[in-house]
């Protein structure tokens, strides 16, 4: 899921979650050679080869790169900050509980610009 130590617990977490399907992708060679091209890690590399491979609906991807590869490949994405506000607007999460959440993204070491952030807070419904 994860080699980075920073979020190993996070990992745990969603191991552990029923929500979430552990799935292969079909051509490992491509996940090497994406990785190659674009210098992607294993995970972005192959999260990006199995939407590919199954036309899937929606990519979650934070990683700049990663996003642009993906769009590149006209495959369709969103990010966590994306997350949040579909889970606002469809009231799984209120104004109190989605700024709740972007701040705990605030705080993590997640690569999600402080711009984007306040935008989000300040679009909350």
């Amino acid at each position: 899921m994860t080699s980075n130590q920073d979020f190993q617990e996070e990992a745990e977490q969603v191991k552990s979650c029923e929500f979430f399907k552990r799935v292969s992708v079909s051509n490992s060679n491509a996940v090497g050679m994406l990785m190659r091209i674009t210098d992607l890690d294993l995970g972005e590399s192959e999260a990006i080869v199995y939407s590919d491979e199954n036309k899937s609906d929606l990519l979650i991807v934070d990683e700049v790169r990663a996003r642009h590869v993906a769009t590149t490949m006209k495959l369709r994405i969103t990010g966590t900050i994306g997350i949040l506000i579909a889970a606002n607007e469809n009231g799984l999460l209120n104004k109190e509980e989605a700024s709740a959440c972007a701040e705990i993204l605030r705080m993590s070491k997640r690569h999600i610009s402080e711009t984007l952030l306040n935008s989000f807070i300040e679009n909350l419904k």
